[in-house]
């Protein structure tokens, strides 16, 4: 059974997503043929499609803000602030989670790792694949999580690429679905279950409306799939019954049926899919860049909580 894992944008919460990675790696003995990935989630799928998966829990162990990010004193007192072409620099994070570790040489044999970048320049969304893609590997990667404002877009042949969320926040089909797998596993961070206590003021309504936001296109992408599955389903039933019906009664009119099915408006370009989520039950808390070891480990101890559940729920 070909298997894929989907990594939407996740927000701050890299380290539950990656110890439900890990689990479903180690104690689910699962292989993935496809690795697609969003935003700060191209990060540990590229551990995942590198096979480094046991390395990235070990670092979300030690990684502090420094680790990942932080200001960019020259570069904005060069520009007066608003002039500047970013307020954060995440050179930190190239150093000691992707340049360190990460090369298109050590994807496993086989795998497929994609993602998207986002082109400024056109407004046009590319989606990458590796093995294969023209574009140097390193310079997708450090696009892929150049969050506009934040950090610097990457300039690569007169265009300048960003954060691929910039213009799709969760491409399931489009990275995941349209790849020929049969099962796929996808790893988010969006609650799901409403918010227990409401935001007390104006900073923490804004952050709760920022997350939401990002959360929303995860359960919306999913949901959309969903239901793409259930049209597809019934279209593969229907279209085996008329068949069937055909060879039973009048078997010289297959032809022609295959032909009216060919001349259809409406031609699935996959089969239904089996999807499997892993998403946290309740909100986890966590500001973006607000990374501590020990809440670290929690979170990773969390996620990998949620995917055994999901391991034995699937058997």
């Amino acid at each position: 059974m070909k298997t894929g894992l989907f990594l939407p944008a996740l927000v701050s919460l890299g380290p539950y997503v990656a110890g439900a990675v890990q689990a479903l790696i180690n104690e689910g003995r699962l292989k993935f043929d496809v690795v697609g990935a969003s935003s700060g989630a191209v990060i540990p799928g590229a551990f995942v499609a590198t096979g480094q998966i046991d390395r990235l829990v070990d670092l979300w162990q030690v990684w502090e803000n420094r680790d990942i990010m932080g200001i960019d004193w020259r570069t904005l007192f060069k520009g007066a602030l608003l002039w500047s072409p970013s307020f954060m620099t995440n050179q930190p994070e190239f150093q000691t989670g992707i340049d360190k570790y990460i090369a298109e040489a050590k994807l496993l044999p086989g795998v497929r790792f994609r993602f998207h970048v986002a082109n400024l320049s056109t407004g046009e969304e590319e989606v990458l694949e590796y093995p294969g893609a023209s574009m140097p590997f390193q310079t997708a990667l450090h696009a892929a999580v150049a969050v506009p404002v934040m950090f610097s877009a990457v300039e690569y042949k007169g265009m300048q690429l960003a954060d691929g969320a910039t213009l799709n926040g969760s491409p399931l089909e489009k990275l995941m679905l349209c790849t020929d797998g049969e099962r796929v596993f996808i790893v988010g961070v969006a609650p799901q279950v409403p918010l227990v206590h409401p935001a007390k003021n104006a900073l923490n309504t804004l952050q709760t409306a920022l997350e939401w936001n990002q959360f929303s296109e995860e359960l919306i992408s999913l949901e959309q799939a969903n239901e793409l599955n259930m049209l597809l389903q019934v279209w593969e039933t229907d279209r085996r019954m008329v068949e069937q019906l055909v060879k039973d009664l009048a078997p010289e009119l297959l032809s022609e049926v295959h032909r009216r099915y060919h001349e259809t408006a409406f031609l699935p370009e996959r089969a239904p899919i089996e999807i499997i989520s892993v998403f946290p039950q309740q909100k986890l808390e966590g500001l973006f860049g607000d990374f501590k070891p020990a809440y670290s480990r929690l979170l990773l101890e969390r996620g990998r909580q949620d995917a055994l559940q999901i391991l034995e729920r699937i058997g």
